[in-house]
């Protein structure tokens, strides 16, 4: 039996297959070094029961650096119920980024009686630096945020008082 290949057939055939293979190896690559969306509270922080202005919210605690710098940063989604609180110890200036964020926030500074000095709404997602900040106008303590266009639905302004557990005061 003889092969029915021509040599040019061969050659075609070797460099489509070489190709495939190419491909495929640079689909995986780029799918290894994409961080996947994390899609919920996988983070392993601890979270609290708050009320914002008579919404109940089940938030996630950032309490040191690299978990501040985290925040919901490659998440895909935020349930309505759900934010993260990141907790300070003295009122000082802050400014968030969101760097790497992929849905619009609500970002609310608070004092260190839980009152809201100043807050930013519906705040664009940021993929690409640079990446504008979001400075508080007050000294805050803590940050809280929550989906984009929930403070407005809320009513949320200056003033507006965050109940939090006991053991965060």
């Amino acid at each position: 039996m003889s092969n029915s290949l021509t040599p040019r057939r061969r050659s075609a055939l070797a460099l489509a297959l070489g190709s495939a293979v190419f491909l495929l190896g640079a689909v995986a690559l780029k799918a290894w070094l994409t961080p996947a969306p994390i899609t919920g509270p996988a983070t392993g922080l601890p979270t609290a029961k708050v009320v914002l202005n008579g919404h109940p919210y089940t938030v996630e605690l950032a309490r040191t650096r690299t978990e501040k710098a985290q925040g919901f940063m490659h998440r895909d989604h935020l349930p309505d119920d759900r934010g993260m609180l990141f907790l300070g110890d003295r009122p000082q200036p802050i400014s968030f980024w969101m760097k790497n964020t992929l849905f619009p926030l609500d970002i609310i500074f608070l004092d260190d009686q839980w009152k809201v000095v100043d807050l930013h709404q519906n705040v664009p997602p940021c993929q690409a630096d640079p990446c504008p900040s979001y400075p508080s106008s007050r000294p805050a303590t803590h940050v809280l945020e929550i989906n984009g266009g929930q403070a407005e639905q809320l009513g949320v302004t200056p003033g507006v008082a965050l109940s939090v557990p006991q053991e965060l005061n």
